[in-house]
């Protein structure tokens, strides 16, 4: 339901973005909005376990791998085209990087730029932490999204940046 609201709220900002520019509302780059693009790779269906389950790998992980852990720690099948879709987009977002060994193994990590959603993740779980239902150390689930990162104190948070 998250995704889907998340996606609504893309579509809809860009629909009014589309027509205030005119731009190409298929490259989020072309519109010039940090949050527009940041919401649109993790807005997308899978996007958000897929960097989740390779920040919380300690080595890089085979496309079996990956799927297997999509598979067995969110309880949903990806299929092999849905994977590689995501993993294409996201290796052209500079998020993902793909490696193939001499032997012909393919192994994917984050890129720098991917190891830097750990941040993203943090300001989530803090801000849901604080307008949300659960308690972050009450999840039950020991495989959540919110485990890839630390939570840190919203209130502190913004008391700082009101500061400046």
């Amino acid at each position: 339901m998250k995704n889907k609201l998340t996606n609504q709220l893309i579509i809809c900002t860009k629909s009014k973005l589309y027509q205030l520019y005119s731009v190409n509302m298929n490259d989020p780059f072309e519109l010039n909005c940090a949050l527009i693009h940041t919401l649109d790779i993790l807005g997308k269906k899978w996007n958000p376990f897929i960097i989740a389950e390779l920040m919380m790998s300690n080595k890089p992980l085979t496309f079996t791998d990956l799927q297997e852990a999509l598979h067995g720690n969110y309880g949903s099948n990806i299929s092999a085209r849905v994977l590689t879709d995501k993993l294409n987009r996201l290796i052209k977002f500079d998020i993902v990087s793909r490696t193939e060994t001499r032997a012909g193994n393919v192994f994917y990590t984050l890129t720098e730029r991917g190891l830097d959603f750990r941040i993203v993740f943090a300001s989530l779980k803090s801000w849901g932490t604080k307008h949300g239902d659960v308690r972050y150390d009450d999840c039950r689930n020991q495989t959540c999204l919110h485990k890839t990162v630390e939570f840190f104190d919203f209130e502190e948070f913004v008391r700082k940046l009101e500061i400046k």
